[in-house]
């Protein structure tokens, strides 16, 4: 015998309902949520996507600088369960044996920290540091620069100074030039410091 697809409707509906009340959410006692429970639900459920992406987002753009990986601080919602409502990524701010590759690896960390969408004031804080620690960089790269022409100037001045003619005022070429690099004192730069 069959049923009329009129009589099959109301059986349809309450299976299906049924199967709506299984796969509701429920407290920890078993019975449905109230709908404040379900809109905390709904809001700690928010909370916890936003969060592993803000997390996961500094922990791809740190690439090898990312000390630990995500950890998460969590809130337990009216159906029993723990949702992540904080959380952060360990990131290396300390500088690398020669300013090129602190400059470097402080641009990566600058990228990893203004990574999510919305970046945190933490976040902003570290993009900060770590711009510091490039300035810093840039700041020992240019002395080290400015002492490697400075030596460079007098190996050359000195060198073959015996093959070199005298200037009509009576002193050699190379006199001249070391005598104006003797002079010349480089300005004083602050020396590049390791911030941990």
């Amino acid at each position: 015998m069959t049923l009329s697809s009129e009589s099959q409707e109301p059986t349809k509906s309450r299976d299906s309902n049924r199967e709506e009340d299984a796969a509701a959410p429920r407290g920890k006692d078993g019975e449905p949520l109230s709908e404040a429970e379900q809109k905390q639900l709904d809001e700690l459920q928010a909370r916890d996507r936003e969060v592993r992406q803000h997390e996961q987002a500094h922990k791809a753009a740190a690439g090898p600088y990312a000390t630990s990986g995500p950890t998460y601080s969590y809130q337990e919602g009216p159906d029993g369960r723990r949702y992540a409502v904080g959380g952060s990524v360990g990131i290396d701010v300390s500088p690398e044996a020669t300013p090129e590759e602190t400059i470097a690896k402080m641009q990566v960390v600058r990228r990893a920290a203004l990574a999510p969408a919305e970046p945190s004031s933490q976040d902003r804080r570290v993009a900060a540091q770590a711009s510091r620690i490039e300035q810093q960089a840039r700041t020992e790269q240019a002395r080290q620069r400015e002492e490697a022409e400075t030596r460079q100037a007098g190996e050359v001045s000195g060198a073959g100074v015996s093959g070199i003619a005298q200037t009509p005022g009576g002193l050699s070429v190379a006199t001249a030039a070391s005598s104006k690099l003797e002079a010349y004192t480089p300005p004083s730069t602050p020396t590049f410091a390791a911030v941990a």
